[in-house]
């Protein structure tokens, strides 16, 4: 698997056509993974999986969803908070997406105040990715943010 490191300038220009792109597929996957795809929906080959958005994000461990003032749900709130907080993004707007910290956080903002933040709780990277709509993906390792040609 490919991958090569990012300037927060080379970051910024992929992730920035994102941004007006509705989530028009949340999901929640195995264990604490969340998923929103984005933007138009291919329908799936396969009739038992999900279809696929222009772009993905995918955060794998530890999250939280915050409105202006509070934390909505995060990772371990039961799955009914869960599901019920990652199904209230369906039509949000992406407004930006960061990183932020030396420890690179994915933060994703919506148009209408709340956000999407990963939160490493283990001694590891950040378990967070997106897929670009050319197929490649962007994910931190080593504490450096890079794009490369799979998900980690």
């Amino acid at each position: 698997m490919s991958w090569e490191p990012l300037t927060a300038e080379g970051f910024d220009n992929l992730v920035r056509p994102l941004a007006g792109l509705e989530v028009s597929l949340p999901w929640k996957g195995a264990g604490t993974a969340v998923f929103l795809g984005l933007g138009a929906i291919t329908p799936p080959v396969d009739p038992r999986r999900k279809g696929r958005g222009e772009a993905t994000i995918k955060i794998e461990w530890d999250w939280r969803i915050e409105d202006r003032a509070r934390v909505v749900c995060g990772s371990v709130n039961d799955e009914k908070e869960i599901l019920a907080g990652i199904a209230a993004l369906e039509g949000a707007k992406i407004r930006s997406i960061v990183v932020i910290g030396e420890i690179p956080e994915l933060r994703v903002e919506f148009t209408d105040g709340r956000c999407l933040r990963s939160i490493v709780l283990f001694d590891d990277d950040p378990q967070w990715s997106i897929r670009l709509p050319e197929g490649r993906w962007i994910s931190a390792k080593d504490g450096q943010v890079g794009v490369g040609d799979g998900a980690r």
